[in-house]
């Protein structure tokens, strides 16, 4: 039996609508930290880029969705890979530095509150999906380099 999913029935039926909620300066998914910066940035400075971001958002998740699953949709791995919830160090003694906070980031956290509180996301909820989304990326991230080195030792066994 071969299963097959039809990439449009990830998204929810409001996509079409979303492609017309925008923010201004900015393409979604975000595929850089510093794209992601700028956001907070703009969306501390400017309060229309903040109203546009939580309309994006709020337009862009059915109340059904788990957060974690959509996550994708506005930051890919590479844009959320240098973040964690709390913003400790890392685990990976070779990498330096502190991963930062998503909690400290109003794009992470009062805007996504403000854009889902009527799908009952509270503070508790959220905080718990950031985190499952982040552990998601950092699997995908590990699943990718894991692979990548079996193709490379596949390629020259005597590496």
């Amino acid at each position: 039996m071969q299963l097959n999913i039809n990439q449009n029935e990830r998204r929810p039926p409001s996509r079409k609508h979303s492609k017309s909620v925008r923010v201004a300066g900015f393409e979604f998914p975000l595929t850089c930290e510093e794209d992601v910066d700028r956001l907070e940035l703009m969306v501390k400075r400017n309060p229309t880029i903040r109203n546009q971001y939580i309309k994006y958002l709020a337009a862009n998740k059915l109340p059904n969705m788990e957060i974690a699953h959509i996550l994708y949709r506005f930051f890919n791995d590479e844009a959320l890979s240098n973040f964690n919830w709390t913003g400790q160090e890392r685990y990976d003694s070779s990498a330096s530095g502190k991963k930062k906070s998503m909690q400290k980031f109003d794009i992470f956290n009062s805007c996504m509150l403000e854009a889902w509180s009527s799908h009952g996301v509270t503070q508790d909820a959220l905080a718990g999906s950031l985190k499952k989304a982040v552990q998601l990326v950092a699997r995908r991230r590990y699943n990718l380099i894991y692979n990548q080195r079996k193709r490379i030792e596949a390629l020259d066994p005597e590496h």
